[in-house]
């Protein structure tokens, strides 16, 4: 059976440093799995890696260069414009068709990446709902504040907001769009479909999960930002709503998001670092809470351990053997 291995953790854990170095020692390439980091032209603030190129195929190849100087292959990178809705079950077929191209070189790909709910998607542990995109009834959704989608989806289906993240206003009008298409509600225009469900990934998965305490995390995060900012975080967010307008979905993200008031002259920017901040601590929050409830199988590694490092070479290299 082929191998894979999987690599998941909160902003700020070294999840890329660590699968490059294990990339170098085992013969891998890597796979993203990071939803923002998907967009194009979003580099700064989705904290992409300096690369040494790119390729012009669909599914972009950057070659991260490790700490020998070797080349790693990376995919999955600027798939979408920051105009355009990410998909998981199409972004999950792409990383599919990865897995077995790179197993095809008899290499072993490495999943890499914070978004669990992508990540779950690709190895086929988590069931897409097959609800299509209900156009009209999301411009209608649009208009409405969280708190207001917040009320609509308790009404509709009170278990979702137990499962999802009530602060992404996105997922709110997506998960009110689903109990609508199943009958929760007056019916949309959304149709079900039965094609978008991935099965359990063919392969053998080693998951490595990493974590550390909040503290420790949120300040690795906070040293991140500020150099986001020293790199020119603040004039790629404005090149990039010049371009695409703040409604734009990749504009709505994390790094990007907490700008919008900078620039519409009700915050200062020492306010709008400090907002980013937070609201990476708050992400740090959510993402190690998934990986607990989906991923408690992992196996889990503090990177606060002094020997963590060689922990996780040690069991890579009996699973691999």
């Amino acid at each position: 059976m082929e191998k894979l291995v999987a690599v998941v953790g909160p902003t700020a854990s070294g999840k890329t440093d660590l699968a490059i170095s294990l990339c170098q020692k085992f013969g891998g390439e890597i796979i993203s799995v990071d939803s923002r980091q998907a967009y194009k032209e979003m580099n700064i603030g989705t904290g992409k890696m300096v690369t040494t190129g790119a390729s012009n195929t669909s599914a972009p190849i950057l070659q991260c260069v490790g700490a020998k100087g070797d080349v790693i292959n990376t995919y999955l990178y600027d798939l979408a414009l920051p105009s355009e809705r990410l998909n998981a079950y199409d972004y999950a077929t792409q990383a599919r068709e990865k897995i077995n191209e790179i197993w095809s070189k008899n290499k072993i790909p490495f999943l890499v990446g914070g978004t669990g709910f992508y990540m779950d998607v690709i190895l086929g542990q988590r069931q897409l709902s097959g609800v299509t995109a209900d156009q009209s009834l999301r411009d209608k959704l649009e208009g409405l504040s969280k708190e207001e989608l917040l009320e609509k989806l308790r009404h509709l289906d009170p278990d979702k907001l137990q499962t999802i993240d009530v602060k992404n206003k996105y997922r709110l009008i997506r998960a009110i769009e689903i109990a609508v298409s199943f009958g929760h509600a007056e019916l949309g225009s959304a149709s079900i479909t039965k094609n978008e469900t991935l099965k359990r990934v063919q392969g053998d998965v080693l998951t490595l999960s990493l974590t550390a305490g909040n503290g420790f995390l949120y300040e690795r995060a906070d040293r991140r930002v500020d150099a986001m900012i020293e790199a020119g975080l603040v004039d790629e967010v404005k090149r990039l709503v010049k371009s695409y307008g703040w409604e734009a979905p990749g504009m709505k993200t994390l790094g990007y998001r907490e700008f919008r008031l900078f620039f519409e002259g009700a915050v200062s920017l020492k306010e709008a670092i400090q907002k980013l901040k937070f609201n990476t601590h708050a992400y740090i929050r959510r993402q190690k809470t998934y990986f607990k409830k989906y991923f408690a199988d992992a196996l889990w590694f503090d990177i606060r351990e002094p020997k963590f490092v060689e922990e996780v070479n040690s069991k890579v290299e009996l699973y691999l053997a």
